[in-house]
């Protein structure tokens, strides 16, 4: 009988946890299937969905006009650095075929978006483990040597106070009567444990 983990990648970058839990599984009595992503940088949306699910346009982007994708982007909180919400005057520089394959990526990851925006009755029910490698710089060594060191505090206001959307969206689960994940699997990182 094959054990299977249903998972959510928050902070799901190009995929990297992903990929390892599909190399884990290679040949072993373990399924996985990744339910949703949670990024909001374009660039990795994109590289995520042609990494792990190959070229191709979901068919609900293909016959959309530049000023439907630019509605249906627009109303979503993305990046194209990372750091900071895109302007919506930006997605109009953006081509129509780039356009699409963005959309088209968000959709064919089960993308939802930014994790500042992500509410708890979002995460599916049946999420057996829920992945968050958030934005370390803020308290990780190399980070402080380039000037990011103000910390993990839920006040700070910093990327790697994001950690705190994983508490909100948990509590909100908990405090709905929803079920939580079996499982929460975190990035390690070692000042974590001094902060």
């Amino acid at each position: 009988m094959k054990t299977k983990f249903n998972i959510v990648e928050l902070f799901s970058g190009i995929g990297s946890q992903a990929k390892a839990f599909e190399r884990l599984s290679a040949g072993k009595n373990v399924e996985f299937q990744i339910l949703n992503t949670c990024e909001w940088d374009v660039h990795a949306i994109v590289a995520y969905d042609y990494i792990h699910n190959g070229p191709g346009i979901h068919k609900n982007a293909v016959k959309l006009t530049r000023d439907q994708l630019l509605d249906k982007l627009s109303s979503l909180s993305l990046s194209n650095n990372g750091k900071v919400a895109m302007k919506p005057s930006t997605l109009k520089a953006y081509s129509t075929g780039v356009l699409r394959i963005i959309y088209s990526s968000i959709l064919k990851t089960n993308n939802l978006i930014s994790v500042e925006d992500v509410k708890g009755k979002d995460l599916p029910d049946d999420t057996t483990l829920l992945t968050y490698s958030f934005p370390c710089q803020d308290l990780s060594n190399v980070g402080a040597l380039h000037g990011y060191n103000k910390g993990i505090d839920r006040d700070a206001h910093t990327r790697s106070g994001l950690l705190w959307e994983v508490e909100r969206m948990l509590v909100e689960r908990k405090n709905n009567n929803l079920k939580l994940p079996e499982f929460l699997l975190l990035e390690n990182v070692t000042a974590l444990e001094a902060k």
